[in-house]
């Protein structure tokens, strides 16, 4: 008789297996499983799984959402840091064999190794994030020549609002600005702290990031954009051209940085976080033109 597979869902099982194989949460790691349905469905919603898709899971856990991937797409990938975790993921995820678990970290993992894929195939990414690697990792796949479709990550919810944030609001910065130059950004759901164990302090969020890929300007020089919001938003109280204009990175005399302020009709009293998206990505094309 096969054997049934343990509710990954449920508290109970999810210490058993713990127990049985010797394992504590990490809070260095930032361990927080997601033991509830409605979430779970949430998430798998949000990324549209597909027959044809090819997904690279994050932090997969005790394989909760692996396991749901697996009945709907064509390959898994995934990528945990944890050793301790290997033989759990080989335990839950047995009756799959659409699943590579891969032991490293997502940081420095190489991925055009790891993902076999053609260009035909859909390319997507889910991961429970913790919050000490969130901006990093989102922005290491988003810069990686690997053409994502989609990417839906689980994160701490101040994250996904600061993300996702627009002009005008006080949670839109330089990561708001540098990640809305490159995809489309928006939140999908709220997930609560009584939906994990352990359970963590704050609310969670569901964040989707669509790449543009085709809409991007190839004129486009991210690295100096990166350079200019990090400076616009360095004295938030300023104005922008105070902000610009002053020592550090990006040095240019004050009435070259006025004459770009006029190309791209932008008034200097205004401040950082009342600049659109496409304002920015216009005033780094201007700063661009000027050192040329």
């Amino acid at each position: 008789m096969k054997k049934l597979m343990p509710n990954l869902l449920s508290i109970n099982t999810v210490k058993d297996l713990m127990q049985r194989h010797e394992m504590k949460f990490s809070k260095g790691l930032g361990q927080n499983f997601l033991v509830d349905r409605p979430a779970l469905q949430k998430i798998v919603k949000s990324a549209n799984p597909q027959p044809e898709d090819i997904v690279l899971e994050i932090g997969p856990g005790v394989g909760t959402l692996t396991n749901e991937l697996c009945k709907q797409v064509k390959q898994v990938y995934a990528v945990e840091i944890d050793q301790r975790l290997m033989p759990i993921l080989a335990e839950t995820l047995a009756d799959f064999n659409n699943v590579k678990v891969h032991l490293g970290d997502i940081l420095k993992t190489d991925l055009r190794g790891l993902i076999s894929y053609s260009s035909h195939e859909p390319l997507k990414v889910i991961a429970n994030l913790p919050y000490y690697i969130t901006t990093p990792t989102i922005f290491r796949l988003l810069e990686s020549e690997i053409s994502w479709d989609r990417m839906v990550f689980l994160v701490q919810r101040e994250v996904a609002e600061r993300l996702a944030a627009k002009h005008g609001s006080k949670l839109y910065g330089a990561s708001s600005v540098n990640i809305q130059a490159r995809a489309k950004v928006f939140i999908s759901g709220i997930v609560k702290p009584g939906c994990f164990i352990p359970r963590p302090k704050v609310d969670s969020a569901i964040i989707v990031i669509e790449p543009k890929k085709e809409l991007l300007d190839p004129q486009l020089d991210f690295k100096l954009l990166k350079s200019v919001v990090q400076k616009a938003f360095s004295q938030r109280r300023k104005k922008l051209f105070n902000s610009l204009s002053t020592k550090g990175e990006l040095v240019l005399t004050k009435e070259l940085w006025r004459n770009i302020f006029l190309q791209c009709n932008i008034e200097e009293s205004v401040r950082a976080e009342q600049l659109t998206v496409d304002k920015f990505i216009e005033l780094a094309k201007c700063v661009a033109s000027s050192q040329n």
